[in-house]
């Protein structure tokens, strides 16, 4: 096998890993319910839903269960000014088959990525096993300068207008507006305020590139001991 080749297959499983990695890290924390449990004593969402906390917490735990598939819907029963209720309401319910089509989705190709990286990994260690770290840390690092300037944009465009961002987000990957969800009638967006967007993204975002910084610095400091650092533009 070409060495080009080699380092092309190394770059595709690079970007294999990150999607499973990525999706590692929603399912470790946007599909945590003891994240929203910390989310609301730090901001008090349930006191300004008017709502008992453990309503609040049933309803996310019911929520979350349900994007999973672990639930047939979201019905979930609370007390609000002392009227039993449920908590979400139609147009919520018809909203969150959307994301759980989503998740359910995702899942499958980060599936499908993990089994494919794996498959090439074995290839492309076959083929090269003397080399293969030397190949693998080549593709990694050069679709990485890539993924860098996608992830800078993005990034800076969320510090920037994190409001705009989270619209251009739904934007993309939902169809119908369906999302967008009045405070005054639905209890998701007050349940689920932007300061949570937030602190989810961010938290995301933070232990994503904390693994894919480190990675490309044992990549780096592996090729430079080795002085095949421009490898990774010239070859």
């Amino acid at each position: 096998m070409r060495y080009g080749l080699k380092v092309c297959l190394s770059a595709i499983i690079a970007l294999c890993i990150w999607i499973g990695v990525l999706f590692g890290c929603i399912q470790g924390f946007a599909l945590n319910s003891s994240f929203y449990a910390k989310q609301d004593a730090r901001l008090g969402i349930h006191q300004r839903m008017h709502v008992s906390e453990n309503d609040y917490q049933t309803s996310m735990e019911n929520l979350l269960s349900y994007i999973q598939g672990n639930r047939e819907d979201i019905y979930t029963e609370i007390t609000y000014q002392e009227e039993t209720r449920d908590m979400f309401n139609e147009k919520e319910a018809k909203h969150m088959v959307d994301v759980k089509d989503l998740y359910l989705d995702f899942r499958m190709v980060a599936i499908i990525c993990i089994i494919f990286a794996i498959c090439l990994l074995l290839i492309v260690l076959v083929d090269a096993p003397k080399d293969f770290m030397s190949v693998f840390s080549v593709g990694y690092l050069r679709m990485s300068i890539v993924f860098v300037i996608c992830l800078g944009a993005l990034g800076l465009y969320a510090a920037v207008d994190f409001s705009s961002f989270w619209t251009s987000f739904h934007g993309v990957f939902f169809s119908n507006d369906l999302w967008l969800l009045n405070p005054a009638t639905d209890f998701m967006i007050r349940m689920l305020p932007e300061a949570v967007f937030q602190a989810l993204v961010t938290r995301i975002l933070v232990v994503f590139v904390g693994l894919f910084v480190l990675i490309g610095i044992i990549c780096f400091v592996y090729l430079l001991r080795r002085k095949k650092v421009s490898l990774v533009l010239y070859s």
